[in-house]
């Protein structure tokens, strides 16, 4: 069967864009009717929810991707859904009640006493973010990225409904956090049926045999996520300890990572199902040509977007969070720098081989690392410390699970990437930033107005960069993905 992994990579980037770019429409109005106080307060719940599901929820919704593209008959993924969903319910009971008894706890962690009255949150979330990762999961791997794009549009457009209904009604943040929790929780439900009328008629059980095999595979890249999560969030946790929680509000904002990583992330997607049958079959050299060929498409697009926000991150941080997020500039061009690391999922060969003990490993290192470094560059450096320390143990991450992977695919560092390429592009990027700061500076000094010529360089640039840079090599790399046939096709 000929599986156009371009295409459908290109589908579910759509979809993810458009999902990503009404929550940034989303927050945009947030940040403009909610007070700082309140903002911060609205962080402090979903970095607090977020990190609890990945730690207890045992990496249930990345199981999916390995077992559901194992499973040769309806009855065998009929059993598996029938785990997951049971064992989701019971999961994100569990967490709810523990989030409900440590909320006290949490509070006084955060010197925020607001978040006692929202406790009720912590009881919903949960389920909504476990049960959302295991739907599109499922339907990627199911090859429903249409049904996936449907769904995914009509949450974006219903919470960015709530926000605006909250925005015009001039409703207060309970009320507005009230309305977030339901529409959650309505989709969630509705996404449940959908794979049981549309996909597989699963039954809620348990099979204890079988979720040993899922929990042998899943917990530790459940851990693995956990520690990866506690990676990214630790950074806040540090400015909340630090800080006040109007400045954890502008490092929140500082940090968030823009949604190109959709582009890599998407592709990964698609790839992961693929790659699981390849290294089966033992066809290392074909999961090291996708797994490039992927790289480089996903690391041009990236680095375009890295020289755009570096150089224009005052413009994006004011029409996205308005002028009183400005502090956060310095925080948002060292978060466009990590994104040279987000090209790729690195443990991609790792979690394909069901080796999740190693991403474990590495996640481990990195946390500490990235632990012991948060706290000293935040008495070092101050406010902008532990975006520094993200950045350094974000490389670390991306070596350690790297060096882990030659083992599988029989191969030396030297050859496990297209490095010669890799450092092309970076170089070319870097080059590109530096033109561009150099131009908007010339135009500034002509009291041009300073939104005018972000917009009229990144068109500029945009012409520039893909129809006279890359557009010969981006063609022949998509042709070459959507040209693959899985082993034993027509």
């Amino acid at each position: 069967m000929k599986i156009k992994i371009g295409l459908n990579s290109l589908i579910l980037t759509i979809v993810r864009l458009f999902n990503l770019t009404i929550m940034i429409l989303f927050f945009m109005i947030l940040t403009r009717f909610l007070s700082l106080y309140d903002y911060g307060t609205f962080s402090q719940i979903l970095i607090t929810t977020n990190l609890s599901t990945v730690v207890l929820s045992l990496g249930l919704s990345s199981s999916v991707n390995y077992f559901f593209s194992k499973s040769e008959s309806q009855k065998e993924k009929e059993d598996f859904l029938s785990v997951l969903f049971s064992t989701i319910f019971i999961i994100s009971f569990f967490i709810g009640i523990i989030l409900l008894f440590f909320t006290p706890y949490i509070s006084k962690y955060f010197d925020n006493r607001n978040l006692l009255f929202y406790s009720y949150a912590f009881i919903f979330l949960p389920f909504c973010i476990i049960s959302k990762e295991s739907f599109d999961n499922i339907l990627i791997v199911s090859n429903r990225i249409y049904s996936l794009m449907v769904f995914r549009i009509i949450l974006s457009l219903l919470l960015l409904l709530v926000v605006f209904s909250s925005y015009i009604f001039k409703l207060n943040f309970g009320h507005f956090l009230i309305q977030y929790i339901f529409v959650e929780m309505i989709l969630s439900v509705i996404f449940i049926f959908y794979i049981y009328f549309k996909i597989i008629r699963f039954k809620f059980r348990l099979n204890f045999y079988l979720i040993k095999s899922i929990l042998k595979f899943s917990i530790p890249l459940g851990l693995a996520s956990t520690l990866s999560t506690i990676n990214i969030e630790l950074d806040k946790f540090v400015i909340g300890r630090f800080f006040d929680t109007e400045r954890l509000a502008i490092y929140t904002n500082g940090s968030k990572e823009m949604p190109v990583t959709i582009i890599s992330f998407s592709i990964v997607s698609i790839l992961l199902p693929i790659i699981v049958k390849e290294i089966k079959d033992k066809n290392y050299d074909k999961v090291l040509e996708l797994w490039n060929m992927s790289n480089r498409i996903s690391l041009i697009i990236v680095s375009f977007f890295i020289s755009l926000f570096f150089v224009f991150a005052p413009e994006l941080i004011t029409i996205l969070y308005s002028s009183k997020y400005i502090e956060s500039v310095t925080i948002f061009r060292i978060y466009s720098l990590i994104l040279f690391l987000r090209f790729t999922y690195f443990g991609i060969i790792l979690n394909a081989s069901g080796k999740t003990s190693f991403i474990l490993y590495t996640s481990f290192l990195s946390l500490i690392l990235n632990l012991i470094l948060n706290i000293l560059f935040v008495k070092i450096f101050g406010f902008v410390g532990p975006a520094i320390s993200t950045f350094l143990c974000s490389i670390v991450a991306a070596f350690l699970q790297v060096y882990y992977s030659l083992d599988i695919l029989k191969i030396k560092f030297s050859k496990i990437f297209e490095w010669k390429r890799i450092f092309i592009v970076i170089f070319n990027t870097l080059s590109f930033t530096v033109i561009l700061f150099v131009l908007k500076i010339f135009l500034l000094k002509f009291r041009f107005n300073q939104y005018l010529i972000f917009i009229f360089l990144s068109i500029l640039f945009g012409l520039f960069y893909f129809f006279f840079f890359y557009k010969k090599e981006l063609f022949t790399l998509w042709n070459k993905l959507n040209d693959y046939k899985e082993k034993g096709s027509a």
